[in-house]
């Protein structure tokens, strides 16, 4: 069973200016938890910024695939990048239990000077 769908659109200049105004590292301080701060500081500067963006898109998808059930914050959400360079999503588990959340679907497009992310977010079948 289907427990929300969300969807969010960035545009790029936005966020690099939210970047100009704080900082890159401020900003991802913020946004990302602590397994994707890893994998941002590895990378180069370009792709920092883009890894912020679909960070960024997904966790907002999210939060409105969610709300108004659960009401998130940027931590409660990590991004996982699959060998492929699919990103999937994982909710905290505390919170993945006491909501009853299942499996979460993503998908992410980027074009021009903007990221796009969809994100779609089953009941778990469990019965606990």
């Amino acid at each position: 069973m289907l427990l929300g769908i969300g969807t969010d659109v960035l545009h790029f200049p936005r966020l690099v200016n939210l970047i100009s105004r704080r900082s890159e590292a401020q900003l991802a301080r913020r946004v990302l938890g602590a397994s994707e701060l890893e994998q941002f500081a590895a990378l180069d500067a370009s792709r920092r910024v883009r890894l912020l963006a679909v960070s960024w898109t997904l966790k907002e998808a999210a939060y409105k695939a969610l709300y108004p059930t659960a009401k998130l914050t940027w931590k409660d959400l990590s991004v996982i990048r699959n060998e492929g360079g699919k990103p999937s999503l994982a909710l905290a588990s505390t919170l993945q239990s006491s909501l009853k959340v299942g499996a979460i679907h993503c998908s992410v497009s980027h074009d021009g000077d903007y990221v796009l992310a969809m994100v779609a977010i089953e009941r778990s079948n469990s019965s606990s």
